[in-house]
């Protein structure tokens, strides 16, 4: 096939492909594509990515897919750390979630005194320095 028939073939599948497979003939003809070399490689395109959306699916499952893996983790994570002590507090449950981590709703059980806290558990990954800086914003706000 030689570059102009690609770059027409190129066109004319981003003019088609957003049309249901039915009426791509019928607008071939509508644009007056007669030639059968053209029209073939045309159609060839827009057979070829109508069959990857249907075989892979995965533009409209990811999302769907990504989330219950997360929501999954979450789960299994909750249920690791619930009745884990940190020091002399035992994590009750969590309170909130963001991007540096998690936040814990914990009471004391070292018998000393009755007390309840909010403990931050700090996402692997972290550079200690930022940590520490973030902590510290934190702390004035």
């Amino acid at each position: 096939m030689d570059a102009e028939i690609w770059a027409r073939a190129r066109a004319l599948f981003d003019q088609l492909v957003d049309l249901p497979e039915s009426e791509w003939n019928a607008q071939l003809d509508a644009l007056g594509i007669v030639d059968a070399v053209l029209r073939r490689e045309i159609l060839g395109l827009l057979r070829a990515d109508r069959a990857e959306q249907i075989q892979t699916g995965v533009d409209a499952q990811a999302p769907h897919v990504f989330a219950q893996l997360a929501d999954d983790e979450h789960e299994a994570q909750h249920a690791r750390l619930v009745g884990q002590t940190v020091g002399a507090f035992r994590l009750i449950n969590e309170i909130g979630r963001g991007g540096m981590g998690t936040v814990w709703l914990a009471e004391r059980v070292d018998g000393e005194f009755e007390q309840q806290v909010a403990i931050k558990l700090i996402r692997a990954g972290w550079d200690a320095a930022e940590v520490d800086a973030r902590f510290r914003g934190e702390r004035q706000i």
